[in-house]
């Protein structure tokens, strides 16, 4: 019953590990979004820009 248990013990940290390294990956791309996001809008609203041709 013990082991049982210890098994599940892991599983269970090795799950939040995965949730939390997904919750921070999500965090990144939804910053490097917004970065991205950004910078297409001041590449649009700029008449100097290059983007623009």
């Amino acid at each position: 019953m013990s082991v049982r248990l210890h098994h599940f013990v892991i599983l269970l940290l090795k799950a939040k590990k995965f949730f939390v390294i997904k919750r921070f990956h999500s965090y990144i791309m939804q910053m490097i979004m917004a970065f991205f996001n950004c910078f297409y809008l001041a590449a649009l609203s700029s008449p100097f820009s290059a983007f623009r041709g």
